[in-house]
């Protein structure tokens, strides 16, 4: 990367060390996203969380459950939040005999609930 992007995304930054590997990647895509991204509505961001659903054969669970979040945090869900993730997780399985077992115990946590979606 350029010494002027280094330096610019270092201000950004502060007082975060960048190459001192005291920032995270995520860190860095959110200065970039706050600077240069596409601002999606609420709205927008409701509809792409609340329609996700998974795609086998095309990513993980994990990534998945990572885009889930990212959409979540956009949605101003408050404290709807980790309740939307975890019907999202029951929700967007494609296999109905798995949903149905994710949803014999609403004790489960979202991390049981990724564990029991593998």
């Amino acid at each position: 990367m350029p010494a002027e992007y280094i330096d610019w995304l270092t201000n950004h930054l502060l007082p975060r060390d960048v190459e001192g590997h005291d920032v995270s990647f995520d860190d860095v895509l959110s200065v970039f996203d706050d600077r240069f991204g596409v601002k999606e509505s609420k709205r927008y961001a409701g509809l792409t969380f609340f329609s996700r659903k998974f795609l086998p054969g095309e990513e993980t669970i994990d990534d998945w459950v990572m885009d889930l979040e990212r959409w979540a945090s956009k949605c101003n869900l408050g404290s709807y939040l980790e309740t939307a993730i975890i019907n999202e997780l029951v929700i967007g399985v494609p296999d109905v005999q798995l949903q149905l077992n994710l949803t014999d115990d609403d004790t489960l946590t979202k991390d049981q609930l990724i564990v029991g979606s593998h």
